[in-house]
């Protein structure tokens, strides 16, 4: 197991009672400049060796909210670094808009951007120690490459977006659709 998506789904779970602590809400609200909704609540799992990578991807290809006034909180469980497969970004590409993005068939990915739409940057990690957090918008381009350390780099997502934005119905409706065909081609 790589990830596991939609932990807000169980109530009274750890996870869940995290997301609406004061200190973390409060934080989320600062940064969003707007009251903090949550989104969803995910962990990623990279066992080592065999940890999967995440292609390069914005959030707001999946979230399709506007404005994009979103933003994920990711915190460690281990030490995570470029070895392990930390998530890394391209500085700057937050304000470059939404990239071109295409359907991927990796397992754990359904969006994916091509190298050539990749915009220009520099591109850095995180390093992070169990209980630190790395804190990305919407909008910032971000992967990660596999784990093949041999030791385990877990992380769980906490995803907030502002109260006054809204989900793009159509764009969301495309995606899903996108979504629910790369499902069945990859169980085929």
């Amino acid at each position: 197991i790589n990830s596991l998506h939609r932990l807000e789904n169980y109530q009274g779970y750890f996870f869940n009672n995290l997301s609406v602590r004061q200190n973390i809400v409060q934080l989320a609200e600062e940064l969003l400049d707007d009251k903090a909704e949550l989104i969803s609540i995910q962990a990623f799992v990279k066992p080592g060796s065999i940890g999967l990578p995440a292609p390069f991807h914005q959030d707001n290809a999946y979230w399709c909210i506007e404005p994009p006034n979103g933003l994920t909180i990711w915190i460690a469980l281990d030490h995570c670094n470029e070895e392990n497969g930390m998530v890394k970004y391209i500085k700057g590409s937050h304000k470059v808009g939404v990239v071109e993005h295409t359907p991927s068939l990796a397992p754990g990915s359904s969006q994916i951007i091509e190298d050539q739409h990749l915009p220009d940057g520099e591109v850095f990690t995180h390093y992070l120690k169990p209980g630190d957090a790395a804190i990305h918008s919407t909008m910032y381009v971000h992967g990660s490459n596999p784990n093949r350390s041999g030791k385990k780099r877990r992380g769980f997502l906490l995803c907030y977006k502002g109260l006054n934005t809204k989900r793009n119905k159509s764009l969301f409706d495309r995606y899903q659709k996108n979504l629910d065909k790369l499902i069945v081609l990859r169980n085929s």
